[in-house]
């Protein structure tokens, strides 16, 4: 079976209308990191193949345009995270609670060299078994055309 390409643009046009975006054609660029990611999610006799599971995310930081430098030294030395360290972790700026973490004076401190670096946050969640149910109507509904 030969598929045909689809315009999307028509749809994209549509929702960029009804939701008021603007921007939607300005280039951005994003760094991120991701974490939960189960890869693959098997239902069997037992159950799930995870025993425990978490939402996915992705998130990280964007700023608008081409790549540009980032000067992640500043942040670093104002956290008194060592250099050869390859990340920067949500444990090197708050832990605790989700309440704990807002009065973090390390979380300040990064919120505020993002918003003086010009960069914002970005962050997405899916829930794997919501996800995995859409892939499998997907994959029915296209076999069916």
């Amino acid at each position: 079976m030969i598929r045909q390409p689809i315009d999307i643009d028509p749809i994209r046009d549509t929702e960029i209308a009804f939701h008021g975006f603007t921007g939607a054609d300005r280039t951005y660029t994003f760094y991120y990191d991701e974490t939960n990611n189960i890869r693959k999610l098997h239902v069997g006799i037992g159950g799930l193949n995870v025993a425990d599971l978490k939402i996915f995310v992705l998130g990280g930081v964007v700023h608008e345009g081409p790549p540009r430098p980032i000067d992640i030294g500043a942040l670093r030395a104002k956290l008194a995270i060592q250099a050869n360290s390859p990340e920067v972790k949500l444990k090197h700026i708050a832990t605790g609670s989700f309440l704990e973490m807002l009065q973090s004076r390390r979380l300040t401190t990064f919120l505020q060299w993002l918003s003086k670096s010009g960069l914002l946050i970005h962050y997405n969640q899916i829930d794997p078994i919501y996800w995995s149910i859409v892939d499998i109507v997907d994959s029915i509904l296209a076999g069916h055309r």
